[in-house]
């Protein structure tokens, strides 16, 4: 039942879950992802906190938890969320990639550096940071006048 396309059943499935289950993070991270892919933001949100709330070391929720508080513009709550996950699991580069475009959201261009050089010294070959960090370089050179 879970493989099915419809969002609406994936949420009323994991709602029942989180109802049978209320201690399972894994089942308020999966209710948390189906409210946010059907445009739920903030029911979303409460879900991916309840997740972290039982399991802090929850990594994906806290990546999710960022993501939905990037997509509602909230860059201080995406910053901080961001900044949990990469605790978590400090090599994993989707997250200083997320980081980064919130802080170029919010204006904080030479935090954006700063992000952009730590993903290109864990992995040199990243030319995705690479790129960016060029854009972001001469965004400042730019606001510099």
């Amino acid at each position: 039942m879970l493989n099915q396309d419809n969002t609406v059943d994936k949420i009323k499935v994991w709602s029942e879950v989180v109802r049978q289950l209320p201690d399972d993070p894994m089942a308020h991270y999966c209710l948390g992802l189906a409210l946010r892919v059907a445009g739920y933001t903030d029911a979303a949100i409460l879900e991916f906190r309840e997740a972290i709330r039982l399991d802090r070391s929850f990594f994906e929720a806290h990546l999710e938890l960022g993501l939905a508080f990037y997509s509602k513009d909230e860059w201080d709550d995406a910053i901080k969320t961001y900044r949990e996950a990469i605790n978590l699991k400090p090599h994993f580069t989707q997250v200083y990639h997320e980081l980064a475009y919130a802080q170029r959201d919010k204006g904080n261009t030479d935090e954006e550096i700063k992000v952009w050089r730590e993903v290109i010294r864990l992995y040199p070959d990243d030319t995705h940071a690479c790129k960016h960090l060029g854009y972001a370089l001469k965004r400042k050179k730019d606001e510099r006048g």
